[in-house]
């Protein structure tokens, strides 16, 4: 049996717009939830659900999987 982590990503937020596509430390909030969902080893696959292409570009470019 895989276990698959499921990271959703929308782009809206009311108190900071695009929030998950700010730079944190050199990296997007996006990217570093997926690495660091990676870098725990528990799952077999990573994948983040999206509504928005800015979101999708950068989990891709990263080589990761996106729901789109």
């Amino acid at each position: 049996m895989k276990i698959a982590a499921l990271i959703p990503a929308r782009y809206g937020s009311t108190r900071l717009p695009a929030k998950l596509v700010q730079d944190l430390g050199g990296i997007s909030v996006i990217q570093r939830t997926y690495v660091s969902t990676l870098a725990t080893g528990v799952f077999d696959e990573v994948w983040v659900v999206t509504d928005h292409e800015q979101i999708r570009e950068q989990v891709l470019d990263l080589g990761g999987k996106v729901f789109f």
